[in-house]
């Protein structure tokens, strides 16, 4: 059962990728207000993280599976041309900037990419000199924060 602190939300069952839809501000009060979780397949390796877009309607997810994907946050579909292939090993992080036009992701082969989060077109990449644990844009998008080994 997954709890989360301050809320009235619970989970039974995998928690391996999944949304927790919430209605409103205030805490559910009977069974049908509870939220329902979204189940979100597409991943072939484990999960290493998950994003909502500052809009919240898209969720961006990396995997273990050097694949980044980007799903409807409403129903959980995946949206098939963003999917963002380019990486030689796992992708331990993802961020995605404030409009929603660039993903930048960081894997264990040593590269940081940029991607458009359109299309998927890969815009560029970065070597590092060891696997990547971290990325993140700055407030306004203007700078890309990267953390490795």
């Amino acid at each position: 059962m997954l709890n989360i602190p301050g809320d009235s939300w619970r989970f039974r069952g995998d928690l391996s990728a999944f949304i927790i839809r919430r209605k409103g501000g205030a805490a559910p009060q009977t069974e049908s207000e509870m939220p329902r979780p979204i189940l979100m397949k597409g991943h072939e390796r484990p999960i290493t993280q998950v994003k909502y877009n500052i809009e919240g309607d898209l969720i961006f997810s990396s995997s273990k599976d050097s694949l980044a994907t980007c799903w409807r946050s409403d129903t959980g579909e995946r949206l098939g041309a963003r999917t963002y292939d380019g990486h030689k090993g796992a992708i331990n992080t993802l961020d995605i900037d404030r409009k929603t036009q660039m993903l930048a992701t960081g894997a264990s082969d040593r590269t940081v990419r940029l991607w458009k989060a359109e299309t998927g077109e890969e815009l560029c990449q970065f070597e590092t000199q060891s696997a990547v644990r971290s990325v993140n844009f700055s407030l306004g998008d203007r700078l890309l924060l990267a953390a490795q080994d």
